[in-house]
């Protein structure tokens, strides 16, 4: 089993995480954006792996983000993504896909507030 991506931040005020410019912002609540993130790709040693889970720690602050596993043999989608408004949690996706080269994706259209993602995990065999 292995991780793709790990990414371990402290959110609380005043601490930035490295490489990451902090500033402040002001919601306007009639602006939506789209968001799209893709994990880094992961070729397996072996010939081919099981892909078995996708775990999430984060906020979506209510609004659904969809996780999608990106293979070299076809995506899958693993569900929508959502979490309580200001409630930062650990969500899991399973999966059964086998592959070669894998990575994550999470997109969501027209948010209108600010998502947080802590890390995303690849578990697979």
């Amino acid at each position: 089993m292995g991780a793709v991506l790990a990414i371990e931040g402290d959110t609380s005020a005043g601490v930035e995480m490295g490489g990451i410019v902090a500033e402040t912002t002001t919601d306007v609540s009639d602006l939506s954006l789209d968001f799209e993130m893709e994990t880094p790709h992961h070729l397996a040693t072996e010939d081919r792996v099981l892909v078995k889970l996708i775990v999430i720690v984060g906020n979506t602050n209510n609004q659904n983000v969809t996780v999608t596993l990106v293979t070299d043999e076809g995506n899958v989608s693993a569900g929508t993504w959502t979490t309580a408004a200001a409630t930062k949690e650990r969500d899991e996706f399973p999966v059964a896909k086998p592959c070669r080269v894998f990575g994550v994706r999470l997109t969501a259209t027209a948010l209108t507030s600010r998502i947080e993602v802590s890390s995303v995990e690849v578990e697979w065999e």
